[in-house]
């Protein structure tokens, strides 16, 4: 496994307590644990699958996450993704450019809705 060093944990086992995964409630063994706290934990599946499970959804505390109707994504994250689809797409840099050009629009007409309200 690459990234986070982690512990080979055999006879240990959690519980998914986010009710929207679809786990729930299931009582999973655990076969390796991140050492940081912000990590996921590989567990096996009774027919024997792995996956990886994010530490957050396995809280008691998981069932009071909320969802939110509007989605808060940076600009720089956005532009990130943008930069991933050009290299993957054979488009020349179309998507960035229609991004970065509805972003400046966006941005243009904010400060003028600032400075109107003002």
């Amino acid at each position: 496994m690459s990234g986070t060093p982690g512990q080979n944990t055999h006879c240990s086992t959690i519980t998914v307590h986010y009710p929207l995964h679809p786990l729930y409630g299931q009582t999973l063994e655990v076969v390796w644990r991140p050492r940081r706290r912000d990590g996921a934990v590989t567990v096996e599946e009774p027919t024997g699958r792995r996956l990886k499970i994010p530490l957050w959804m396995l809280s008691p505390a998981a069932p009071q996450a909320s969802l939110s109707t509007q989605a808060l994504v940076s600009v720089r994250a956005l532009e990130s993704l943008v930069e991933l689809v050009d290299q993957l797409l054979p488009d020349g840099g179309y998507a960035r450019q229609q991004v970065r050009g509805r972003a400046s629009a966006d941005r243009l007409a904010a400060i003028k809705a600032l400075e109107e309200s003002e």
